[in-house]
């Protein structure tokens, strides 16, 4: 008992209890940090790729994690300072030592050392098992966050050991000889039986020195408190500068975010971040004291408060729209005006004028009219979509995308459609030989994560200083920007072009029309953008003119902004609103009266398929007369679930229950009543639709992707594997069997190069 109990009563034990007791909001940040790298907390969006597989200039390698291990080290070293600028007046004994605060940080790592330990041995086994790199690869990559941590700490050691003052340095300093610094030092007149010790002070009979030995503590009751106190205000003044230090670097990156070689590692990011928000944290402590806790409930309520008006606050907008003139009426009645029989009437010729240059393009006297829409997902869905799309296209001839007439979706899935799309228009053109090859997808599929998570820590927390021109109109530069910017910089610029620049290609046929359907916050209507209008999905279609009183469910884009130079939107801005994940990305408000937002159409129509079906419904007639059906070719889409178990559920699970399922299912939701929408078109077009879905589901070998905006190579690899399911293989004849195709055994690979 006796050797437990000294256990108990050393130093690393007692800090280690007093941080469980005092510090519970600073231990928080440890257990997010832990819940992170076991794959706790947000492995369906990828949060854990953040610390387990860093990108540095496109790569994950020895720099990228020596960068991250430079973050946690500085975030240690400030959980360090904080929790010792809080806490040092309890453990006296602190200030007789030579290097105190040295002393202090080596007995607070057993939290440091254990994350340390775990995060080693997760990133090992990640590097092997889902980047398939080598023993010696996976132990470069840690070797890499070791050298990061050590390089920080042996900075911040050399900080520390030029600044920071020892008692016998104070004592040296208020006296000239031995018996001036003994009678500074010694309490005087000391009654050693009189002595009482500070209630707040914690027992300790143990600490490990800076050498790594065992000693026990010895009495400071022969030393002035006032002394004592002296030495940890000056540390406290030392410690002070190393966290506003950190503060300035995240500043300091948040202007640098456009430059490659400054956009660290989102995880190093994320640790800085931490870093500052436990540093401000302890000072807030520090300086409000017992009352901490209700000068934050104020603070929060003044923050919230501010956070309304336009000089405190910001709102991301949808760039290359004109927001320099009066704002557009969004009311009821304005959506009634721009969405009248007439309206309706001329843009549904407008779309037969393209479907009849769709047709002649055909060179078919009936062609099948090929619809693509593409499901949400991240990054999953983009490259999935993508190999789906060029591989039905490779073994159709070239037909498939011949004869597609429109394509729409949801999310990630709209990357791999827009940037197949133009990919397909430069071949038209003569300006690429072919667009097949699997490092199309890989473009596609390019880390975005870093990038954004990165310009969110450095930049969107704080205020979006550095703006840029457009149209004539500044916008700022926050994670919206960074987003379009590196998706362009993926796809070789190919998407950040206005909408106007696709109108003539739409209306000849020379691609498909291509319609986004982000979804408006304020009442949950579909945002209808195109290069032309579309007014005629603004509301259910119907022959009978008694039934023609539908609630409009649908804004056309180019009506409503049509003075605020709606065509010259950017396409990277349509397909960022509608792949908007809330906090990921930002909301882009609209130049309205009163204001709206969009986000991610997933919200609304996560397969494409009611706009698909609205679309159909719509020019029925034409259809029947002009084409010998359609083929709906969906990507990404859902696939049977199992039923989940029943379980006991507990007290909180039951309140929790209601919004939980309804989130979980919320995808499953739309797909019934799809499914109930295409067994209604069928019967209009009296069995001239084939619906034929490609889905996304791995083997049980074989973990789902995420659903972020970041793939490890495992993911990608399994993603282009998951084309040779037995599922997949017969959606693929299928297809071709419209095109009168051969079948298909799967593994068909060795198309040509870039």
């Amino acid at each position: 008992m006796g050797f437990l109990r000294n256990i108990y009563r050393s130093f690393p034990v007692q800090l280690f209890v007093m941080h469980i007791k005092y510090q519970q909001a600073l231990l928080l940040v440890w257990v997010f940090l832990f819940m992170i790298i076991l794959g706790i907390f947000g492995k369906k969006f990828g949060v854990p790729y953040l610390l387990l597989d860093p990108e540095y200039l496109g790569r994950v390698d020895f720099i990228s994690f020596t960068l991250v291990g430079f973050g946690f080290g500085g975030f240690v070293m400030v959980w360090n300072i904080t929790t010792y600028i809080l806490n040092s007046y309890r453990f006296k004994f602190l200030a007789t030592f030579d290097k105190p605060f040295a002393m202090y940080c080596i007995n607070n790592s057993l939290i440091p050392l254990a994350f340390i330990v775990l995060y080693l041995i997760i990133v090992f086994n990640f590097q092997k098992n889902s980047e398939f790199h080598s023993t010696a690869t996976a132990l470069l990559a840690v070797s890499g966050f070791v050298n990061g941590f050590i390089i920080l700490m042996v900075a911040t050691a050399l900080y520390f050991e030029f600044t920071n003052k020892n008692i016998k340095m104070f004592g040296l300093a208020l006296g000239k000889g031995p018996k001036s610094r003994k009678r500074v030092i010694l309490k005087k007149n000391l009654e050693w039986q009189d002595y009482l010790a500070g209630q707040d002070d914690i027992r300790v009979d143990f600490f490990i020195t800076t050498k790594f030995g065992v000693r026990p503590v010895r009495s400071v009751l022969h030393y002035d408190d006032s002394m004592l106190n002296t030495v940890f205000k000056q540390h406290h003044a030392n410690a002070l500068f190393a966290e506003l230090s950190t503060i300035f670097s995240l500043i300091a990156l948040g202007l640098l975010i456009e430059f490659e070689l400054f956009r660290i590692p989102s995880g190093a990011s994320v640790l800085i971040f931490f870093s500052m928000l436990t540093a401000l944290s302890g000072a807030f402590s520090f300086w409000m004291g017992q009352w901490r806790n209700l000068w934050l409930i104020i603070l929060i309520l003044v923050l919230n408060a501010a956070s309304q008006y336009d000089f405190w606050g910001y709102q991301n907008r949808a760039y290359g729209l004109n927001y320099n003139g009066e704002c557009v009426d969004y009311s009821f009645a304005t959506l009634q005006k721009i969405g009248t029989k007439e309206n309706m009437a001329a843009d549904a010729q407008n779309t037969i004028s393209i479907l009849e240059n769709w047709k002649t393009k055909t060179g078919e006297p009936r062609p099948k009219m090929v619809i693509v829409t593409v499901s949400g997902g991240g990054l999953s869905a983009a490259m999935y979509s993508m190999r789906v799309l060029q591989q039905a296209d490779s073994l159709s001839g070239g037909k498939l995308l011949n004869h597609t007439a429109m394509m729409t979706g949801a999310s990630g899935g709209t990357f791999a459609t827009a940037y197949l799309r133009e990919l397909y228009r430069e071949k038209q053109k003569g300006q690429l030989s072919q667009y097949y090859d699997e490092s199309y997808a890989y473009d596609v599929g390019a880390d975005l994560l870093n990038p954004i998570c990165f310009t969110i820590m450095v930049n969107d927390l704080f205020y979006p200083w550095q703006t840029f021109e457009e149209n004539g109109n500044t916008f700022r530069k926050d994670r919206g920007y960074i987003m379009e910017e590196i998706l362009s910089e993926n796809t070789g610029n190919r998407l950040n072009k206005p909408l106007a620049d696709f109108r003539e290609a739409e209306a000849t046929a020379e691609v498909p029309m291509m319609i986004l359907t982000p979804t408006i916050v304020n009442d949950q209507r579909k945002l209808i953008i195109g290069s032309h209008s579309h007014s005629y999905l603004m509301k259910p279609y119907s022959r009978n003119s008694s039934m023609s009183g539908y609630d409009v469910d649908g804004v056309d884009f180019l009506r409503l902004f049509e003075k605020q130079d709606a065509d010259q939107l950017r396409l990277s801005s349509a397909l960022r609103m509608n792949a908007t994940y809330p906090y990921i990305l930002p909301n882009a408000a609209l130049p309205t009266n009163p204001e709206i937002e969009v986000m991610d159409a997933g919200l609304r129509d996560n397969y494409g398929m009611e706009t698909t079906l609205r679309f159909i419904n719509v020019f029925q007639d034409w259809i029947l007369e002009n084409t010998s059906g359609v083929l709906v070719l969906q990507v990404g889409g859902y696939h049977t679930r199992e039923i989940d178990p029943k379980n006991k559920e507990s007290f909180l699970g039951k309140m929790v229950n209601p919004v939980s399922t309804l989130y979980s299912n919320w995808n499953h939701i739309q797909r019934y009543y799809q499914t109930f929408s295409l067994h209604q078109t069928d019967e209009c077009l009296a069995g001239h639709i084939d619906w034929v879905r490609f889905v996304y589901e791995p083997s049980k070998d074989h973990e789902k992707a995420s659903l972020s905006f970041h793939l490890t190579t495992r993911e990608k690899q399994d993603i282009c594997r998951e084309l040779d399911t037995p599922k997949n293989i017969e959606a693929m004849n299928r297809v071709l069997g419209h095109f009168q195709g051969e079948g298909w055994a799967g593994a068909v690979y060795g198309v040509p190069n870039k």
